[in-house]
């Protein structure tokens, strides 16, 4: 038997979002307590105070603009601090044992469906809703909580091998070397005789909902294949600036997946979290710009916290290999896409297994 209880029940749970601290007060400060902010798992900094004031319960922390919007489990009597980019569960009755609602929550992630637009808010997650064990005179189950607990930490050991595993095979092949580029020149992507760079512009789910058809909506993924929505051409109607892109262009993620680049074609539209690269000059190839780029926004070593928006993107050096006249060297580039291509195909397809894998362990 379980109870259905909302996170907004004032009986069981507080829920709470932290406030505003800036890089250089972290700097600033010599103090001992770890701050969140956005990541679940590793601290942003630490800090000389705290916007929590009861250690004495348990919490279940969740990343509000993390790009995983994930969960994360604090311990009482432990001293933490959460920014604006966390939000905060403080557990008030002790027949919930924070273990199982981490386990919980975390089965529930995937039917919350956050994403950039549908952000966990302290008004949305006081409506989510979780199953808790309970014995058939109605209290909580404590012991079954415990086991179903203990399971999941074990799930989740191996789901962090499996992460570890999956983020190690990721990094493969990513970087174009020198020795493939060979005798080259470097060109900035603000060039406006080689390249066209843009961005999208805000369109949200309900926007979206009333100009329903067949076109694609991109925004900030790391999957190829994920759309906001499908759209008709009604949507400048509704969002009076919204633009479409045509041919074939390269979509680069300026927030959540900070730098994931992917190439598309035919028709579509953008959110503005979603820059678009064209090429002008008709001796530089597409697909080969895309690893290429992927190779120097890698350099960089861009996250969440550190955006990528049409300004900074414009800024960035690509090598282009050249011939022996000195002129772009179309062959050479293709050759180099083909093969990158080819260790992409590889990698997703195992990628894939892994995430297979990774799958079968959710459910206890």
């Amino acid at each position: 038997m379980k109870k259905s209880i909302s996170l907004g029940d004032k009986r069981y749970f507080e829920l709470s979002i932290g406030k505003r601290i800036l890089k250089k007060q972290l700097f600033n400060s010599d103090g001992a307590i770890p701050v969140y902010s956005g990541n679940v798992n590793v601290p942003f900094g630490f800090f000389d105070k705290s916007n929590i004031k009861d250690f004495e319960h348990d919490y279940i922390i969740w990343g509000i603009d993390d790009a995983h919007f994930d969960f994360g489990f604090i311990p009482k009597g432990t001293e933490f601090a959460t920014t604006d980019h966390i939000g905060a569960i403080k557990i008030l009755d002790e027949g919930i044992l924070p273990e199982y609602l981490l386990y919980a929550l975390k089965c529930k992630k995937r039917s919350l469906d956050f994403d950039w637009t549908n952000r966990p808010s302290l008004y949305v997650m006081r409506k989510v809703k979780v199953e808790i064990p309970v014995k058939s005179d109605g209290s909580f189950d404590i012991q079954l909580q415990r086991d179903i607990g203990k399971k999941f930490s074990v799930v989740q050991k191996v789901k962090r091998e499996l992460k570890q595993v999956n983020e190690d095979l990721a990094e493969t092949g990513i970087v174009v070397s020198e020795d493939e580029i060979g005798k080259h020149k470097t060109v900035c992507l603000g060039n406006k005789q080689l390249f066209k760079v843009d961005n999208g512009r805000r369109i949200r789910k309900k926007d979206i909902e009333k100009a329903k058809g067949n076109i694609p909506v991109y925004s900030s993924s790391k999957f190829e294949d994920y759309v906001l929505g499908y759209v008709s051409d009604r949507i400048k109607k509704i969002v009076k600036d919204a633009k479409f892109f045509d041919g074939l262009n390269l979509t680069v993620n300026a927030d959540g997946s900070v730098g994931v680049v992917f190439v598309r074609k035919g028709k579509f539209y953008a959110n503005d979290v979603c820059n678009i690269v064209s090429v002008v000059h008709p001796k530089i190839d597409l697909r080969f710009l895309r690893h290429e780029l992927t190779t120097q926004i890698h350099m960089m070593g861009l996250d969440y916290s550190n955006k990528l928006y049409k300004t900074k993107l414009r800024g960035i050096e690509v090598r282009i290999p050249v011939n022996e006249k000195g002129d772009f060297d179309l062959k050479k580039q293709k050759e180099i896409a083909n093969h990158h291509d080819q260790l992409n195909q590889t990698k997703n397809e195992i990628l894939q297994d892994l995430e297979e894998l990774d799958e079968s362990f959710v459910i206890i």
